[in-house]
Formats: C-alpha cells, structure tokens, sequence
C-alpha cells in the first residue's frame, strides 16, 4: 500500500467522505475542525524546525569552541620541557575523552533532524497529509461557493 492510499484512508476513516455530497452541517463542521488542526499542526511543525536548526547551529558553534578548547589541552602537553609521560597520557585521555563527547553531541544533533525534524516538515510538502487536507478544504470552498 503507498503513503498516499495509506493517507486517503486515515482521512477516510475520520471523515465520512460520503456526507460531502449532501454538504451536511457535521461534515463542514470536521472540515473546519480538520483545517484548524492542519494549521496547528503546521504551526507547530515550522516552530520545530526553526528551533531545531538553531540548536543544531548552536550545537555546531559549542562544538567548535570545546575543539579549540582541545587542541589547547593538546599542545600544552607538547610543549612541556619535562616530557612527563603521566601527564601527557591524562592529556591525551581528557583530549580523547571529550572529542567523543563531541562526536556524540553531533550525532544527537543529526539524529533529532533525521528521525524527527525531516520526516515532520515532509508533511508540510505536496504530498503530505496537512497540503491533502487544505486542499481539500479549498477544493470543497470553490465548489460550495
């Protein structure tokens, strides 16, 4: 079964297509209550994305500055004239250590727009269920108009 026949009877099992031929008060009624919900519902699918990028930028800035932060560690234990290897090797531990943290931070980042974020905002495309319903709604204002 394809998304759209999956979609068409979502929408068939809320919404008696059949009372659309008397154009009864019910069926404009979950037109409207349809509509409104699209347009929460986008609403809230754009304030995801939006603040969903701006955590990724600011994820993507943190990152940067905790390398930096880093390669300092690292280039302190260079430049020691004793060659201390205990203090080299914690260095080089703490250094590993938090270039995971950040490596893990990155994933998350692309991990909540992968599985979250994008598939959400394909909605809002031309083949998602929030572009069906409002034109279906507009397709039903032109006709009783």
């Amino acid at each position: 079964m394809t998304s759209n026949q999956q979609q068409q009877q979502a929408v068939d099992g809320l919404l008696k297509l059949e009372d659309s031929i008397s154009d009864s008060p019910r069926y404009r009624g979950q037109m409207r209550l349809f509509d409104e919900y699209a347009n929460s519902l986008e609403s809230s699918i754009q304030g995801l994305s939006k603040a969903s990028k701006a955590l990724h930028q600011a994820s993507m800035e943190y990152s940067a500055r905790w390398s930096d932060v880093v390669n300092r560690i690292s280039a302190i234990s260079k430049i020691s004239p004793a060659k201390d290897p205990k203090i080299e090797q914690q260095l080089a531990g703490l250094s590993e250590l938090l270039m995971e943290i950040e490596r893990g931070r990155t994933l998350h980042s692309e991990q909540l727009q992968q599985i979250l974020v994008q598939p959400m905002e394909c909605e809002l495309g031309e083949s998602g269920l929030i572009t069906q319903v409002k034109s279906a709604r507009r397709r039903m204002d032109t006709l009783q108009s």
